[in-house]
């Protein structure tokens, strides 16, 4: 720690600026497709299933709430990149990608790891193993 507490800013402080940049920055980089980061990460996620994928799924996988994915799903289906379903009981939806949506995500130059390599970056080769298992830990930590 600094002795100036001006020039010291704490971790939780540090993670949020750098979330704040590495969103803006993916951002800019995929305006020209018209799908902002949360947007992609949800597609890259359903592009792993050939089945229906439920909202309750991709809640967990991102640990979100239930209205944010149902906001992220339903601008992607306004998109046309994916198509939403009703489950065959109750209020569950299900989602898949449309072929728009999985040519959108194969497309050169649309990479899902942006962010991934904007932080790692920054480090040198043998740091990048270290800080992953190091944020792993942060976050099993705080999930219990």
């Amino acid at each position: 720690m600094k002795g100036n507490k001006e020039e010291y800013l704490d971790c939780g402080m540090l993670i949020k600026l750098i979330s704040e940049h590495i969103q803006s920055h993916a951002n800019k980089m995929l305006i020209e497709i018209n799908v902002t980061a949360s947007q992609l990460r949800y597609l890259e996620y359903l592009s792993r299933s050939n089945d229906l994928v439920s909202f309750k799924e991709v809640e967990k996988h991102f640990q979100a709430s239930q209205p944010t994915v149902s906001g992220i799903m339903h601008r992607l289906a306004e998109k046309n990149l994916i198509v939403v379903e009703a489950a065959d009981f109750g209020r569950a939806k299900k989602a898949r990608l449309t072929e728009k949506g999985r040519r959108l995500i194969n497309e050169p130059g649309v990479e899902c790891e942006i962010e991934e390599k904007l932080i790692l970056s920054a480090l040198q080769e043998e740091e990048r193993k270290t800080f992953h298992d190091m944020l792993e830990r942060v976050n099993q930590r705080l999930s219990e």
